[in-house]
């Protein structure tokens, strides 16, 4: 077979009826030079029986045992990848027809940029439209420091990128279970500037499933990227945005510690998170207000948490 032109990865797992449906999305690509490594987490029978039924050559499926780590699966697809571009697929969103076709002309047209993104279309369950979660502004050229302050969207679905730069840059940081596509993201940005397109090439479904209430991990993972981030870089302004972050970061995973009765670990967090934190007003606020919390009794702690709810509201 000729080296394709894209690689697609699509970690799966299950959720039959919306992988049928990201795959089909894929089928119908204006562009056909294309290959895609479905690397599947050890779905069931439904699932695997639809996988094991595709009939495009241009298709492989990888199957692996079940890691519940989407980075783990990503990376055994991207190891596997021979394209020039690498695009990045989940198996509950879809792509418009020219998506592919419409990125890698925007990569042509721009010699500087070796990666892009798109705007995107939200979807409920059912494939319905949704309200916009944000207004989508298309930041492009160098992007880190917009990346840093979450000001520059970068939905993973929507991203195209030279392989020779995520070569460079490196694979997903499977530690990472919450902003791994960030991580990345930022790694590309030190390297490359960005294509940005208004169009709306994606649709990314949000539904229960996709949902994680692990707020512990959350924090953990975002203070690990902003920790990698700050190494990486000697620029002042964006080292103040890492430190800011990281002690904005540290005082959440401190509360979060404290309402599970970790108050020593808390209290360590706090400590910990000192270097960077005594800088900046807000975060002794933030700081004082969570030992206050932490120090009260039961009943005392209800009452705090509610009236502070009742004055953000």
């Amino acid at each position: 077979m000729n080296q394709p032109l894209v690689s697609i990865v699509l970690p799966a797992f299950n959720r039959a009826g919306y992988l049928q449906s990201a795959i089909e999305s894929v089928l119908a690509q204006s562009l056909t030079s294309w290959e895609m490594i479905v690397a599947d987490d050890g779905s069931g029978p439904e699932a695997a029986e639809y996988l094991r039924g595709l009939g495009d050559p241009r298709i492989r499926v990888l199957w692996l045992d079940h890691s519940g780590n989407p980075s783990i699966a990503r990376n055994a697809a991207l190891r596997d990848a021979r394209g020039t571009y690498v695009a990045f697929l989940d198996s509950d969103d879809l792509w418009a027809p020219n998506k592919l076709e419409a990125q890698t002309a925007a990569l042509r047209a721009c010699g500087q940029c070796h990666w892009s993104f798109t705007n995107v279309d939200w979807i409920d369950a059912a494939g319905g439209l949704m309200r916009p979660r944000e207004i989508f502004v298309p930041h492009k050229g160098r992007i880190v420091e917009a990346l840093l302050t979450i000001e520059a969207y970068v939905a993973l679905p929507t991203v195209l990128v030279e392989r020779r730069l995520l070569d460079e840059a490196g694979l997903f940081d499977e530690e990472l279970r919450f902003g791994e596509d960030y991580d990345l993201w930022l790694r590309l940005a030190t390297r490359s500037d960005v294509a940005a397109m208004t169009d709306k090439l994606t649709r990314v479904r949000l539904h229960a499933d996709n949902h994680c209430h692990d707020r512990r991990g959350f924090y953990r993972d975002w203070l690990r990227l902003y920790e990698k981030a700050g190494a990486r870089t000697t620029d002042p302004r964006l080292l103040d945005i890492c430190r800011r972050k990281r002690a904005t970061l540290a005082v959440g995973l401190a509360s979060i510690e404290a309402a599970d009765g970790r108050t020593a670990a808390s209290y360590r967090r706090l400590a910990n998170a000192l270097p960077d934190g005594w800088r900046y007003g807000r975060w002794w606020l933030s700081a004082a207000r969570m030992l206050v919390s932490s120090s009260l009794p039961p009943w005392a702690k209800a009452l705090w948490s509610r009236r502070r709810r009742e004055s953000a509201s």
